[in-house]
């Protein structure tokens, strides 16, 4: 048996407590225990820090306690930790114990959003020199945005109950919606218009379609504040 197969079903033996794998000696089959619970452990763990604001909403016994159940039934996907827990808002939304916090999902998109953006990959902004120079073309153009940059549309207040986790007010109205921008370790709320704007940019339309997007919403739609944003930020990497 290769090494390729044997590591194969040391992985399988981890995921299936009742599999029979040839590869494993009978002594280390009754040790995958040690593993399985040092494997989940490692996983819970990494849901702590990928989600500070869930875990602040529910406490640590809570939070745990749900890990532990989302980590028997998700199989992780990457070995990489930094990646673990990309369905937990989707688990959220259909975890009978959370139905109670109906914010909870949502708000897990944001703490998502802010952990992906913190690990995106580096990229050179566009000047705004650059962009100026595109002036007359650019209507047509594409506005190729960065990795890091994420947006959260919500009917909750998921920036105001992140902002009260991390040392911010108290929420006056929990009845309210919220889009957030965020990028790196940063994040903004932004209207209905902006949102549309933002948007269609990610889905690569064109700065035009962009514009009209937010001018749907709000006919008074101005993208001077957005367009500021994005150079000052550095989160235009390209233009097509």
């Amino acid at each position: 048996m290769n090494y390729l197969h044997a590591l194969t079903e040391f992985a399988r033996a981890i995921d299936e407590p009742n599999s029979t794998n040839t590869a494993i000696s009978p002594a280390t089959q009754a040790n995958m225990t040690v593993y399985r619970n040092n494997i989940r452990l490692n996983r819970a763990n990494a849901l702590k820090l990928a989600y500070p604001t869930v875990l602040a909403l529910l406490g640590e016994e809570f939070f745990m306690a749900m890990a532990d159940v989302y980590t028997h039934s998700t199989a992780s996907t990457s070995a990489n930790l930094h990646q673990e827990g990309h369905l937990l808002a989707e688990f959220i939304a259909q975890f009978v114990p959370t139905q109670a916090y109906p914010y909870l999902s949502d708000v897990a998109q944001l703490d998502w959003a802010m952990h992906q953006a913190h690990y995106a990959d580096d990229h050179v902004g566009v000047s705004a020199a650059t962009l100026a120079e595109q002036l007359q073309s650019l209507a047509q153009l594409k506005l190729l945005l960065h990795p890091a940059l994420q947006l959260i549309e919500s009917k909750w207040p998921i920036a105001s109950l992140f902002a009260m986790h991390h040392g911010g007010e108290k929420p006056q109205d929990l009845y309210h919606s919220e889009s957030v921008l965020v990028w790196r370790d940063q994040y903004q709320i932004i209207d209905a218009a902006q949102a549309a704007f933002f948007l269609a940019l990610m889905q690569q339309l064109t700065f035009e379609d962009a514009l009209l997007a937010g001018a749907a919403v709000n006919e008074g739609f101005d993208p001077a504040s957005s367009l500021s944003l994005l150079l000052e930020q550095q989160l235009i990497i390209a233009l097509a």
